[in-house]
């Protein structure tokens, strides 16, 4: 189970549910809205989504990213093939 800090409320400590199904420790008291989390790409995207509503990724924009990732891994970039490998894992795993 992957734990992250996504969200710290004013009750001091709890387990709640993120949105991507992992259990997110909360610990702390301070204002509600505060978003810590170590995954700076789930930050930012929320924040874009939180901004500007209206924005669509299309399936065609996924295709594009996933070509210009895996052209990044193969050209040796360790975190671009980390994501590849995690994709094909999810696949793999989805298909037993």
């Amino acid at each position: 189970m992957l734990l992250t800090f996504a969200r710290i409320t004013r009750d001091a400590s709890r387990v709640v549910d993120s949105a991507d199904g992992d259990a997110t420790v909360v610990v702390g008291i301070t204002n509600s809205g505060v978003h810590i989390s170590g995954d700076p790409g789930s930050r930012l995207a929320r924040t874009i989504h939180e901004a500007h509503p209206e924005i669509v990724v299309t399936d065609d924009d996924l295709r594009q990213i996933y070509a210009a990732l895996r052209q990044r891994a193969m050209e040796g970039d360790a975190d671009a093939a980390a994501v590849v490998a995690r994709l094909a894992q999810i696949q793999r795993a989805s298909d037993d």
